[in-house]
């Protein structure tokens, strides 16, 4: 069936590091990573992932604003889960994610085995 790929756009680069390694670590995903939500969105129609991790917090264009391109009417990643990763522990911020089309909210630090169980409910 093949790996499955996963997109994280998030800036904070341990972080990063930590999830894309441990998640390959598996060998049952292919992880690509932006620093930024611009890269991320050039990503996204570059290799149509199969799940988005996303952060809220991000330079530039935040993490609502781009889980709303991605999710706009007419967008040919509209169907792509996506999942917000945030430290921020607001339950208007998860009411906002949900209701501007994530799939999860995902709050940080999280252990890998709960990362994995959210991307395997999401695919």
């Amino acid at each position: 069936m093949g790996k499955k790929k996963i997109l994280i756009i998030d800036d904070e680069q341990d972080m990063v590091f930590f999830v894309k390694a441990n998640l390959e670590l598996t060998d049952e995903y292919q992880v690509i990573t932006a620093g930024s939500g611009e890269e991320g969105l050039k990503l996204v129609l570059e290799h149509r992932p199969d799940l988005i991790l996303l952060d809220i917090k991000l330079p530039g264009k935040d993490g609502f604003e781009i889980l709303n391109t991605l999710k706009a009417d007419g967008s040919p990643v509209k169907n792509i889960p996506v999942i917000m990763l945030t430290a921020l522990r607001d339950e208007s911020f998860v009411a906002r994610a949900k209701g501007s089309g994530a799939v999860e909210y995902l709050m940080k630090p999280f252990t890998v085995s709960e990362l994995i169980e959210f991307i395997e409910r999401c695919l």
